[in-house]
């Protein structure tokens, strides 16, 4: 399998915003859930209508997230956090099957600064093809 290249042009919101929201009320937490998964979903979708391959996905896989922050200001953990979304939009576009060990055996993290263009990218490999 190609290595398989996905972008979305934004920053997510990061773990200790989703802790925030949380305790100042339950439903705000689960609503930005909802709405970064959902923008991740979109951006899937984009992918997927200009040539993206999801028929021929092979596990387990190694995802590496390219970070791309506007600035230092968040923790690279608080980042990371949205992983979460953008897993859980993977399963809703049925990129990949489930996240667990049997499809996903290496997550990657790398993390940069570009203050005019933050966003995500996301490149997913087969660990079955020797990388």
């Amino acid at each position: 399998m190609e290595r398989k290249i996905i972008v979305i042009p934004k920053e997510l919101t990061d773990l200790n915003s989703y802790i925030n929201a949380e305790r100042r009320h339950r439903m705000q937490g689960a609503n930005i859930k909802k709405r970064e998964t959902n923008v991740c979903v979109a951006y899937l979708k984009q992918a997927i209508n200009k040539g993206l391959d999801i028929d021929h996905v092979k596990y387990p896989l190694q995802i590496t997230f390219k970070w791309y922050a506007k600035d230092r200001r968040k923790d690279l953990d608080n980042i990371a956090y949205a992983k979460k979304y953008i897993m859980d939009a993977m399963q809703k576009v049925n990129l990949i099957e489930n996240d667990g060990y049997k499809q996903v055996q290496r997550y990657t993290d790398i993390y940069l600064v570009d203050k005019d263009n933050p966003r995500v990218e996301i490149e997913i490999r087969s660990m079955s093809d020797g990388t």
